[in-house]
């Protein structure tokens, strides 16, 4: 029953990525090829400041392909790689991700009741990542601050992300965790939307569920099981 269940969940996994190629690649590809023919026409035309225009519109498209593609790779690397499996030290691993932003040491705070254990290491350091850029990217206030909590609950680890921004509005909540949803224009953001799709896929695979609600900002919780073993 186990292995049938597999099987159709890698089934499904399998048709949305066929249908997420062929469906969302589309407008990108799209926009690709009808800037390469404004190009030509500029170029037939002797218009060279139009040329210079597109080239620069058509490397912004390339390069948001680019991360479109790479967000897929990431989601269908789960279960396959990442897969080492030791000690992960939970503060030490997030402040050194945190280098690559500009943040004062009080604008992500800790509260952790267990600050390190044996598990997947790289994956659940991965899933923190990306939740935790999401609130950096996304948060339009003066002065960032996010909050992030666990504690015990029997065989499971209770995550708690907190931040302090707006949060988002009621019809956006249930699709942040889709592939390529983003709440702001496509046209005029590089989001790509992949970072909560990335963590939701990450959550599934150890039978886990990702919880985002507005609660004076954007708060993403999940359950992180204490007894996975390497062999699971």
């Amino acid at each position: 029953m186990e292995e049938n269940n597999e099987i159709k969940r890698l089934k499904a996994k399998f048709e949305n990525f066929v249908y997420l190629v062929s469906h969302d690649l589309k407008t990108p590809l799209r926009g690709i090829e009808n800037l390469c023919e404004w190009i030509v026409e500029d170029i037939e035309d002797g218009n060279e400041e139009g040329v210079q225009e597109n080239l620069a519109l058509l490397q912004s498209r390339v390069k948001k392909m680019s991360k479109m593609m790479d967000v897929l790779t990431e989601i269908n690397r789960v279960g396959r790689l990442y897969m080492d499996f030791g000690k992960y030290e939970i503060e030490s691993d997030i402040n050194n991700f945190l280098e690559g932003f500009e943040l004062s040491p009080n604008q992500v705070l800790f509260d952790l009741e267990l600050k390190e254990l044996v598990t997947y290491n790289v994956l659940l350091g991965k899933l923190l990542h990306v939740i935790v850029k999401n609130a950096i990217q996304h948060n339009e206030t003066s002065k960032l601050e996010i909050k992030i909590m666990n504690k015990v609950n029997g065989d499971q680890l209770e995550w708690t992300i907190q931040d302090n921004g707006k949060g988002v509005s009621e019809n956006s909540l249930g699709r942040l965790t889709d592939v390529f949803y983003t709440d702001q224009p496509k046209d005029t953001t590089e989001s790509v939307g992949g970072g909560l799709a990335l963590a939701k896929e990450i959550c599934e695979f150890v039978d886990s569920n990702l919880e985002i609600s507005n609660n004076n900002g954007l708060m993403v919780r999940f359950n992180w099981p204490l007894n996975l073993k390497k062999d699971d």
